[in-house]
């Protein structure tokens, strides 16, 4: 049993009345997961709804089974919930779950569900309209996200060189994350060795319009860890050192992310809100990351399209008659 006030913690049981709340509180009970840990695995039986008190949970599907690959469908943080078709149907787990920190869940397993159903089916039914509203917000977020690809993908089909690549991937990002997001691609310079602006979008900070090298500590941050950086509230996140967010001290909402090519790290996009906190979500940080990884090849070709053109005008230049 669960005490009732951290149920009503939870934005989808906040339409319960206190009756429900108790009822549901002698069901419900608390797990502890450790990092790693598989909580269920695609096609297993669906027989609970989990909900995340604390830590991250990793959604994902199986695309090769004997390469070992996945496909992410969402991560889910505190406050929300996973799980929750075992409510609506006798199916099999579509996809797999993993702890991607400790986490600690609790659990409402179906049976005890439908009896509630049965007994009090009022009650059910303000918990399915709290399932509902959380369902058609990640329905339009999949939405945003669908045309962000789409967008994304037929910029990279019209062969653009690497500023006009940077600076579309900028607007469409903004397009979908919010009027009042600023952003800036970085880019790898070998004459510089430095990460220069390519493109900014958005009123970007003056002070952050130069080139960075490899020891800046947001940039060796990604480096290392290879992921997304994101931020609710960047000034007071005490994951990150101090000495990165000095670094970069016009965000209230962070996101970044690297953008890893062939031969190591190519470049970063950085967006961010300078005055709101809690704009940015891991369903944000996951369509970034897919983006990232979808222009790193791109980014690629396109600068190897622009040294091959140098090279073919400095060798006109060179047989040109003086």
């Amino acid at each position: 049993m669960v005490p009732r006030e951290r149920l009503s913690s939870f934005p989808v049981f906040e339409h319960l009345p206190a009756g429900a709340l108790d009822r549901l509180a002698e069901s419900i009970t608390e797990e502890l997961h450790p990092q790693g840990s598989i909580l269920f695995k695609e096609g297993d039986e669906g027989d609970a709804v989990f909900f995340v008190i604390r830590g991250e949970v990793l959604i994902r599907k199986i695309l090769d089974k004997q390469k070992a690959t996945y496909k992410i469908l969402s991560r889910v943080s505190p406050g929300g919930y996973f799980g929750e078709m075992a409510l609506l149907e006798k199916a099999p787990r579509s996809a797999s779950a993993l702890a991607v920190s400790d986490v600690a869940l609790m659990k409402l397993p179906s049976s005890d569900f439908r009896r509630l159903l049965e007994g009090d089916p009022q009650s059910a039914l303000q918990l399915f309209r709290g399932l509902v509203i959380t369902l058609s917000a990640r329905l339009r977020q999949t939405s945003i996200e669908m045309v962000a690809f789409f967008e994304v993908g037929r910029a990279l089909a019209q062969g653009l060189d690497t500023k006009s690549l940077a600076r579309h991937v900028l607007s469409v990002v903004k397009q979908s994350l919010g009027d009042e997001l600023f952003g800036a691609l970085y880019y790898w310079n070998e004459f510089s060795a430095e990460y220069e602006p390519m493109a900014f979008e958005g009123e970007w900070p003056e002070s952050l319009k130069q080139g960075r090298g490899q020891g800046d500590p947001l940039f060796h941050w990604l480096l290392q860890k290879k992921e997304c950086v994101l931020s609710k509230d960047w000034l007071t996140d005490d994951q990150f050192p101090d000495e990165m967010r000095a670094a970069w001290p016009h965000f209230r909402s962070m996101l970044a992310a690297p953008l890893i090519g062939t031969k190591g790290c190519i470049g970063f996009t950085i967006f961010g809100y300078g005055k709101q906190i809690n704009m940015l979500t891991s369903g944000h940080r996951q369509m970034l990351a897919g983006i990232s990884n979808l222009i790193a090849p791109a980014f690629e070709n396109a600068a190897m399209r622009e040294e091959i053109e140098s090279k073919r005008r400095l060798d006109r230049a060179k047989a040109a008659p003086f």
